[in-house]
């Protein structure tokens, strides 16, 4: 039986932090498609800051991050924006529930 390929961790740990920032990337796209196309129609524009992050949602464009794209920011930002992502949607959920008075 031959043995195992060694791998080293460095190389464990590159390609878990490509899938995670393929995971994120790919959170964020999900997210602009939800609020782009409710059932009901596209959620209103709207802007919040969470923990110092400033967020901003425009109506089929893009969901902004301290006034740049996802693609665009730092790494550092692109965790603290995917970390607070979950209260945006939050946020946009009842925004959302207001404008269609759901």
């Amino acid at each position: 039986m031959p043995a195992p390929i060694a791998q080293s961790k460095y190389k464990e740990y590159f390609e878990n932090n490509i899938d995670l920032r393929n995971k994120m990337r790919l959170a964020f796209a999900q997210a602009l498609d939800a609020l782009d196309s409710g059932s009901l129609g596209a959620l209103e524009d709207f802007d919040t800051t969470l923990d110092g992050v400033y967020m901003r949602y425009r109506t089929n464009e893009a969901i902004y991050i301290n006034e740049q794209t996802y693609d665009a920011c730092s790494p550092a930002l692109r965790k603290q924006a995917y970390d607070r992502l979950e209260r945006f949607m939050k946020i946009a959920i009842e925004r959302y529930n207001i404008q269609y008075n759901l």
